[in-house]
């Protein structure tokens, strides 16, 4: 009634979640070496055995200010899950002091991200399970400090192979993860750091990419495939400027003033068996900041 309701004159219970027991584990055995073929090379080889479980007990009832509903005719759901997952992943490195100062870098690496479970019960629908989601890593760069020091540079180009990748988001109005398929990330990252004068810093820093879906289909069969992944802009910069000021009292004033800018980018609803996908577009933008810090 319109008591329970504060006044509206009709209202619906909501959906509650009682998880009784959730349990996380994850248990893994990893090592790592570094060894030095000549005073200015080194390798790096490191493997790693994940295994992770995960299990929840609970239900879903109609549920309204505190007051269970599911005694006068609603539904309970079951909400169970329970599943595990190992992987053995390893990384492959190889560094070359250039100088003093500098150093080049190339890597090989795999990683894991364990799957998990929707709401609902996982015993009569096993497809509410979605898979690890895993990559395959390329990565090469050159570091360095140059000017008496005056500058520190890094800089990196990527390439990332993933397989089952994971993807959440709203279906029916319920949260889904789901695995999407296989996707390539491509890019280049330079970041710069340059002291200018005792107390000024000017940090500015450079990304591109292309990040894309190398297979997929979406659940209405809708090809993505060569789409862009969400959240993905193919360019960002940053700049800004800091400056310190040493009071008599030993304390410091610092200043900063910066900017970012980033292309456009695109957010996924992945739609549903009957729906289509849509992709919404967020416009280039810049957004900038400037503070004041007392310590």
């Amino acid at each position: 009634g319109p008591s329970q309701c504060g006044g509206f004159a009709a209202c619906y219970p909501g959906l509650q979640y009682q998880d009784r027991l959730v349990t996380n584990a994850s248990d893994a055995f990893f090592g790592q070496i570094s060894y030095s073929i000549a005073p200015s090379d080194r390798v790096i080889v490191g493997a790693r055995t994940t295994q992770d479980k995960k299990s929840r007990d609970g239900t879903q009832v109609f549920a309204f200010n505190g007051t269970d509903y599911s005694a006068s005719g609603n539904s309970v759901t079951p909400l169970f899950g329970q599943a595990k997952w190992k992987s053995s992943t390893y990384k492959l490195g190889y560094e070359k002091d250039l100088s003093a100062s500098e150093m080049a870098y190339t890597t090989i690496s795999t990683g894991f991200k364990s799957g998990g479970f929707n709401d609902g019960d996982t015993r009569t629908n096993p497809e509410l399970i979605f898979r690890p989601e895993k990559i395959t890593s390329y990565e090469a760069g050159l570091n360095g400090k140059y000017f008496d020091n005056a500058l520190q540079l890094t800089s990196s180009i990527f390439h990332y192979d993933y397989t089952d990748m994971q993807k959440s988001g709203v279906v029916n109005s319920s949260m889904l993860t789901v695995n999407t398929g296989s996707a390539t990330v491509d890019g280049a990252e330079v970041s710069a750091r340059y002291r200018v004068s005792k107390a000024g810093r000017l940090d500015a820093s450079l990304g591109l990419l292309k990040a894309q879906y190398k297979t997929y289909t979406t659940p209405n069969g809708t090809d993505f495939s060569g789409k862009a992944l969400d959240k993905t802009p193919s360019v960002t910069l940053n700049i800004g400027y800091a400056h310190n000021w040493n009071l008599d009292s030993g304390s410091r004033l610092t200043a900063y003033a910066g900017t970012k800018y980033s292309a456009s980018y695109v957010t996924t609803d992945t739609g549903t068996a009957t729906a289509a996908p849509i992709q919404f577009k967020q416009k280039a933008f810049t957004k900038s900041n400037l503070s004041l810090t007392y310590a």
